[in-house]
């Protein structure tokens, strides 16, 4: 999946993930907002927040392209 972080607040292409097409990022200090669109419409909402030098946390809630909701969490710790 190729996705590129440009804090603009505007959408971008997003490849290899069925679920959305393009996705637009904003940034605010240690926390990164996520809204991914398909077809011009808002599918998934997404937040992560950044500790530097211990941990990433980034919480997705969502609609799948077979129309079912999802949430996910990720949390990433240094190791």
């Amino acid at each position: 999946m190729i996705v590129r972080h440009i804090y603009d607040g505007q959408p971008h292409p997003t490849t290899g993930n069925p679920n959305y097409d393009s996705t637009a990022f904003t940034r605010v200090g240690n926390t990164i907002n996520a809204v991914r669109f398909r077809n011009r419409k808002v599918v998934e909402v997404a937040q992560g927040v950044i500790v530097p030098g211990k941990t990433y946390k980034f919480r997705e809630e969502g609609i799948d392209v077979n129309g079912q909701p999802y949430h996910v969490i990720f949390a990433f710790d240094r190791q």
